[in-house]
């Protein structure tokens, strides 16, 4: 006698055959539907330019406009500068003493590189602010006062991570070293002042982090 095979046992051996591929594919599906919805979010802003009959590109979005009996624009902006410019200056001269550990130390040249870039990032962003004048663009406003904080946070973290690298170099190896010519070269001054610029940078990004949100707004039918 030929067995027959009912419906769902021939479902159930296909299953078996094909192994773990329909989950492969809907974990697939999920991971490229993750992404596209990423980008889409990144460019949700393209829905609200429109071209006009006569070619030109117009905004029709929300607009922003700085609330004046909380902060105006002149105070922000000053206040932004005088935080950001003496941030990156401590970021930048960081790396212009000669200390023992910025030479081949990875665990405090890498947080340094990254601080770096996310110091800059900042000063872009102020940068940015400050050319689109009195009014912002709801887009331009989340990329600029919305990105500070997070940008501000990742230049702290590595700051805070070369700070300790910094420490602990001079912990395990001291600040005296001995160059290619045999010269003994006492690094000691130039050490302590670059963990003074780490711990100044650290500081200078806290303030522009929590003042960066606390910037007070108010919706305008003005267009830019």
């Amino acid at each position: 006698m030929i067995p027959v095979l009912s419906e769902r046992s021939m479902n159930e051996e296909e299953n078996v055959n094909t192994g773990s591929a329909p989950e492969a594919s809907e974990g697939a599906d999920k991971k490229n539907k993750k992404g596209l919805m990423k980008r889409l979010n990144r460019r949700a802003y393209l829905e609200d330019i429109h071209r006009t009959a006569d070619g030109r590109y117009i905004y029709t979005g929300q607009c922003y406009v700085y609330n004046e009996e909380a902060n105006t624009r002149g105070s922000v902006l000053l206040r932004l500068w005088l935080l950001v410019l003496p941030a990156i200056a401590a970021s930048v001269l960081g790396g212009c003493f000669n200390t023992p550990f910025l030479r081949d130390t990875w665990y405090v040249i890498a947080p340094f590189a990254f601080e770096l870039v996310c110091t800059g990032s900042i000063l872009w962003a102020v940068g940015r602010i400050t050319a689109n004048g009195r009014i912002l663009r709801e887009y331009v406003r989340k990329q600029t006062f919305g990105a500070i904080p997070l940008r501000a946070g990742f230049a702290i973290g590595f700051a805070a991570l070369g700070l300790i690298g910094a420490i602990i170099y001079m912990i395990l190896h001291g600040t005296v070293i001995e160059n290619y010519a045999g010269e003994i070269i006492d690094m000691t001054y130039a050490s302590y002042v670059y963990i003074a610029l780490k711990v100044f940078n650290i500081a200078c990004c806290i303030l522009i982090m929590r003042y960066a949100p606390s910037v007070s707004w108010n919706e305008t039918a003005e267009k830019v």
